[in-house]
Order: structure tokens, then sequence, then C-alpha cells
């Protein structure tokens, strides 16, 4: 695997409740040609730093995602935030095949996709849908715990806390990018204001939206953010670090 194009977060509620679609761009990283290269003709004239796919046509994104991934770029990538939406009184089979249109798009159907669905109480009939028409979905468990684990049918299952601090966290970092313009972006502010941690009398910490508010947009957006942090944890950083051990052992 060599990252993700773009990462789609969807966030099932009851059907009379909201459901939220997030879709966030990675960019690539792109620093001067090097002059003893042999493709320098991809290097772009005018764009150096992170540069989103979409503004690269395709064999030069795959290029540099390829080296990127080569451990030739800055640690921890910011996300653009390019899409959301909240739907409600849709059927399930309906949001199903809202999000096949969605990756049915041009920039999203020529890219490398990851479809975060979640899979608590509703979600996991929507998710069985998902995988019946061959979307490949990964599924995001949301729970009260303390500890991530791997799934029962595979996946992830998640405490809230850390899906929401992570979303907070890069934004804080100024890591997580909403377009300019987005129609729902000061709803997903307003969310993220309105959430406020709760303390149990046992002492166990808990995330949820102010009374009387909804928090789709957020939960959306979060599953993008933390499994694009979870994911270089566990996978980025440790390919960076074989990498490094097989130039150590060259040496020697």
């Amino acid at each position: 695997m060599s990252g993700f194009d773009y990462l789609v977060g969807v966030d099932l509620g009851q059907v009379n409740d909201y459901t939220a679609i997030a879709v966030a761009e990675e960019p690539v990283w792109i620093g001067p040609p090097r002059e003893w290269s042999k493709d320098q003709v991809l290097w772009p004239r005018d764009r150096r730093g992170w540069v989103a796919p979409s503004d690269l046509v395709r064999a030069q994104a795959e290029h540099f995602r390829f080296l990127t991934y080569r451990g030739e770029r800055p640690h921890r990538p910011p996300l653009y935030l390019r899409h959301l939406e909240r739907l409600r009184h849709v059927s399930y089979s309906a949001i199903v095949e809202k999000v096949r249109g969605l990756l049915a798009r041009p920039a999203l159907a020529e890219a490398d996709v990851a479809l975060l669905v979640d899979h608590s109480g509703v979600g996991r009939a929507v998710f069985d849908q998902m995988q019946v028409i061959g979307l490949r979905p990964i599924g995001i468990t949301i729970t009260g715990g303390t500890d991530v684990a791997v799934g029962t049918r595979g996946g992830w299952n998640v405490p809230k806390r850390d899906l929401i601090t992570s979303t907070q966290m890069m934004l804080q970092d100024s890591r997580l990018r909403i377009a300019s313009g987005l129609p729902d972006a000061a709803t997903l502010t307003k969310e993220l204001l309105d959430y406020r941690v709760k303390i149990s009398q046992t002492g166990h910490d808990s995330y949820d939206a102010r009374e009387g508010q909804h928090d789709d947009m957020v939960l959306a957006v979060s599953l993008i953010c933390w499994f694009r942090d979870f994911y270089w944890k566990n996978y980025d950083a440790r390919a960076e670090r074989n990498r490094e051990d097989e130039r150590m052992e060259a040496y020697r």
C-alpha cells in the first residue's frame, strides 16, 4: 500500500436522524527535482510542498505518492476536507447508492480511496450492503472504552474519545484544512465547539455533543482523522523504520 488519495467517512444514524458523509484528500509532497533523476519531466515547475493529487495529472500523483512513501516527505501530512454533507429521512439503500455514486466520480474512481464506515448499531446493515455491491468498506465501531481493538468481523473498535481528540488535534495543528466555501463548514465547527468532556464518578471521561445538538458531521470527519493517524503510526511509520534498517544494513 502506498497511501490513499482520498478518505471517505460515513457516520450512520437512524432514518429519522442525520447521516453524514465527509471526503478528505491527502496531498503528496513535492520537493525540488533531483538532478540525477531520469524522470524530471514529472516535476511540475510551479508546485512545491504539499500538493493535492487533483492538481496533478495521474502519472504525477502516482509518482510522488510512491516517493513520499519511501520516506521522502515530512511526517504527518495534512488533510484537505473537500466534501461534507448530511442526509435525513433517507433509506439505508439510498445512502448506499449515494456513497456508490460519490465514489464513481472521476476524481475518486481513479484514485486509491479508504471508505471508512460507522459499524455501530444500524451501521452494520449498511456496511453489509456496501460489501455486497463491492465497495470494500472499512468498519469502525465506535465504543465507550479506552483501547483500540480489532473488530470481531474485521475493522476496528475505537473509543469515541480517540476519534474526537484526533480531529481536535488536527484542527489545532492546522493539519485538517477545510475547503473555503464548503457549505457545512460552519456546522462542523459548531459541532466541534459543542462537544463536552464528561467525567464520571469512577473517573472515566466521555465525549458527547451538547444536549439537543447533533454530532454526525464531527463523527464522519473524525473517522477520517483517526484512521489517517492510526495508519501512519502502525503502517507508514513501520515501513519507514524498515527502510531505514535496510539502508543501515547496506552500509555494514
